[in-house]
């Protein structure tokens, strides 16, 4: 019943990535229907590089299986970037836990899986605007100086500080 009122998408999968089961909540998020999305493989779910990750992770799990290593109640969160039906991509975050078979092997996954697209969409704001700062620190011909108001210390200079000071950001 949870799963099935559930705004983020509960989904199992067994060893060979098949799903096996997905919550309703699927078409609104991704535009599929439970049936449709039972019937794709890994490769028609997810972009390459977020294939890459999770077998990479799967390995990563299994290696700690056969080392004797593995927590099984660990769970793993990943963020993966799923394909809608109207082909457009979503970033979704992923808390992932195996399912263990009665020997206590690896058969398959579970997980939730909820749309973060919009804090990756502030992240990616977050790190073009860092990226604008530091080109126009480091590229404006006036002197500049980061100073932490407690300590009274210079945190960073820019280029043209350190020309005119004639000292090292270390010195500085």
């Amino acid at each position: 019943f949870l799963a099935e009122k559930m705004a983020d998408i509960v989904w199992t999968l067994d060893q060979n990535f098949q799903t096996t089961y997905v919550s309703p909540s699927i078409e609104n998020v991704l535009g599929f229907t439970p049936e449709e999305r039972k019937r794709q493989s890994l490769e028609e779910m997810i972009t390459p590089e977020s294939l890459q990750k999770v077998q990479v992770m799967f390995l990563e799990e299994l290696q700690r299986d056969e080392h004797g290593t593995a927590d099984p109640d660990r769970s793993i969160t990943i963020e993966i970037e799923y394909y809608r039906k109207d082909g457009s991509t979503v970033w979704m975050e992923n808390i992932v836990k195996a399912i263990r078979g009665p020997g206590g092997e690896v058969v398959g996954m579970h997980g939730v899986s909820r749309d973060i697209s919009e804090r990756k969409q502030t992240e990616d704001t977050l790190r073009e605007s860092e990226s604008r700062y530091k080109s126009l620190f480091k590229n404006n011909h006036s002197v500049m100086l980061l100073i932490d108001l407690e300590s009274a210390d210079i945190v960073d200079a820019n280029p043209a500080a350190i020309s005119y000071y004639g000292w090292s950001l270390e010195e500085l």
